[in-house]
């Protein structure tokens, strides 16, 4: 397995400070938090396809954000389902990305 590097840890630092920024920025917060829960940082999810390192990043700024709503059962909840459903996109794209899906 790949070690990572000081140059890893601070990508990986960026995009959990992006994350977070994302989420809990005054404008964006009314609409990041509560019953109905639309993230402008949720689009960095996708960052996880360009390289599987950001897996990390996004899980611990989804956890430090969720720091800001209901407590610590929304930290853990949040946090795991963030980290098991990046890694299972990234893990069902990089298998199936060269078979065509129904016929297109």
């Amino acid at each position: 397995m790949k070690q990572f590097t000081v140059r890893d840890f601070v990508q990986v630092a960026l995009i959990a400070a992006l994350y977070i920024v994302l989420t809990i920025t005054p404008p964006l917060n009314a609409i990041s938090y509560g019953a109905y829960q639309f993230r402008i940082s949720e689009m960095l999810n996708f960052t996880a396809f360009y390289n599987r390192k950001y897996i990390v990043g996004l899980t611990l700024g989804c956890m430090i954000s969720n720091f800001y709503s209901f407590g610590l059962v929304d930290v853990l909840v949040g946090g795991g389902s963030t980290l098991v459903f990046v890694t299972l996109g990234v893990i069902l794209f990089d298998r199936y990305k060269k078979e065509y899906v129904f016929n297109g």
